[in-house]
């Protein structure tokens, strides 16, 4: 059996062991730290199985939610939407840096803002209709050059910690 640093043995078990173990914990016999100390799993990989909000049972009582709510309120596809965020770095990688062979220095300069990301907010609804998306800068204020170039009926915010907000939205 492999060992840890400290000479302690790890557990090994298999998803059917494992699913008996997750079982118990959800039938109420031991709590998860029981379980952990009891079956010697390492409790993060418990609590990690019994808490992950993507597992079977959560999508399918998720799809009979929507079910129940489709044939209570008849929603139309154009009605159905998903909203997601997602940062964009502002600083590029300066990549490879070719120089001749008897340059001694070779650099590149990037800008100082290391790691500040602008959101783009998209939604479409199920239909394939979409809104123009949202970009919002870690900023207080706007300067004109930063809506330069972008695309059609984009619009554009500033938020202090650079994420979406209630008013924002």
């Amino acid at each position: 059996m492999p060992q840890y640093r400290d000479g302690t043995q790890k557990a090994s078990c298999n998803a059917d062991t494992l699913a008996a173990y997750v079982k118990s914990i959800q039938d109420g016999k031991k709590s998860i730290l029981q379980a952990a100390r009891y079956y010697g799993i390492p409790y993060s990989t418990l609590h990690d199985r019994l808490k992950s909000a993507f597992n079977k049972d959560e999508v399918k009582h998720f799809y009979g939610n929507l079910e129940g709510l489709m044939a209570k309120y008849k929603f139309s596809p154009d009605k159905i939407s998903t909203v997601d965020e997602t940062g964009i770095n502002t600083v590029q990688n300066p990549g490879q840096i070719l120089a001749k062979k008897v340059e001694k220095r070779a650099g590149t300069t990037v800008s100082w803002e290391r790691g500040r990301n602008v959101i783009a907010v998209c939604a479409m609804s199920a239909s394939g209709s979409f809104t123009p998306p949202m970009f919002i800068c870690p900023r207080q204020r706007l300067s004109k050059i930063m809506k330069r170039d972008g695309p059609p009926s984009s619009s554009y915010q500033c938020s202090k910690s650079g994420w979406i907000n209630e008013e924002l939205f």
